[in-house]
């Protein structure tokens, strides 16, 4: 998905316009995945369906999303239209009065994604150190329960009582969902379980 230069790339409008059609859908409220999940459709093929293959594509396919999230965000509150919600577990668009934002409030994630040299410079490594840093902080705010991280271990095909690394579980993440993710025959809700477990045991490390 080589995006060089935004504002010449068909792909950036063509996401734009997608988005802009999906209002309904976005005033209901969807996740980044299910958002994802329609661009990658039969209805739009705008994604590749390889698009979370790796970290990068991963990371590259979250980026250009969110940039197109927030040119239409800035483009419905210029216009009146409301106040677009972004995070990756929900985006949805609210009326201005009940959104609660000040437009005048500086907004960092807002000026990441809008910078598009964040795409072009960033590497496979620089996207492991990300999420690593993620993980770090997510490490320090929710701890899994005894229950939660024995679950993860078995769907993650882990012994019960083993303490599998960082590395370890990337590895035997990226190796199961290239075994079951529905792109593979797999479904849906394997694919999420292993999300899930991948999520609880990357914490607790």
């Amino acid at each position: 998905m080589p995006l060089e230069h935004h504002t010449e790339h068909p792909l950036v409008k063509k996401i734009s316009d997608a988005l802009a059609e999906e209002l309904c859908r976005l005033k209901a409220g969807i996740t980044e995945f299910e958002l994802i999940g329609l661009l990658q459709s039969d209805e739009y093929k705008l994604l590749d369906k390889n698009a979370l293959r790796d970290s990068l594509s991963l990371f590259q396919t979250h980026f250009i999303l969110f940039h197109c999230l927030y040119l239409l965000k800035d483009k419905l509150h210029t216009s009146g239209h409301g106040e677009l919600l972004i995070s990756a577990t929900q985006i949805k668009l609210v009326a201005q009065s009940a959104s609660g934002i000040d437009i005048t409030d500086a907004d960092p994630l807002r000026d990441y994604y809008l910078d598009w040299s964040h795409f072009s410079k960033t590497s496979t490594s620089d996207v492991d150190d990300l999420l690593d840093s993620f993980w770090r902080t997510m490490n320090t705010e929710r701890q899994a329960s005894e229950q939660e991280v024995a679950e993860a271990l078995c769907i993650m095909n882990f012994l019960p009582d083993s303490t599998p690394t960082r590395l370890q579980i990337k590895r035997r993440y990226k190796a199961l969902q290239h075994k079951y993710h529905p792109d593979k025959g797999g479904s849906v809700t394997r694919s999420q379980s292993l999300t899930d477990a991948y999520q609880i045991l990357m914490v607790r490390n």
